[in-house]
Order: C-alpha cells, then structure tokens, then sequence
C-alpha cells in the first residue's frame, strides 16, 4: 500500500491517479466523483452531475481534467480548477 485516503461510506467504485502523481479521482457506487490530493491526502471537492450517476472517469496526465461516461450515455469533460464541467457530449 502507498497510501491510505479516508473516502466514501464504501468501497470505492475506482480510483484514478494522475500521471505527475499530484491528483486522484474516485468514483462512488453512488456515482460520485472526488478530487483528492494526493500528496496531502485531503479531499478538495466533489463533482455531481444533476442527472444519472457516474460510471466512469479518466484523469488527465497533468491532473487538470477529468472526462466522466454517466449511465444515460453521456460524457462530461470536468475542469478541476473550478468543479465546473466545460463540455457535454449527450448520446
């Protein structure tokens, strides 16, 4: 183990690292997105989309953005500066 972060009620649906190691993502089975720091260990923020539940997630290499698949079928480009979502892609 590297280390040890305190995250969601559960266990976490999955976990995505940042290449330059500074950020991660994890994914809730409720289908909530976290921002974590990972070299401080601390949570910054979560990131909810109004509609259905998140699936999945892909971190960039620098740790600047987030793109999310939600059940409906959609995709959400996240900017994690700010938790806002710049882009949607609706099937």
């Amino acid at each position: 183990r590297i280390a040890a972060f305190q995250v969601h009620t559960g266990i976490p649906e999955a976990v995505c690292l940042s290449g330059n190691g500074r950020r991660a993502v994890s994914l809730s089975r409720e289908g909530i997105l976290s921002l974590w720091d990972a070299n401080r260990r601390s949570w910054i923020r979560d990131l909810k989309n109004p509609g259905p539940k998140a699936l999945s997630a892909y971190l960039s290499e620098d740790g600047k953005r987030i793109i999310a698949g939600y059940e409906d079928g959609a995709l959400i480009l996240w900017e994690l500066e700010n938790g806002n979502d710049i882009r949607r892609w609706a099937e």
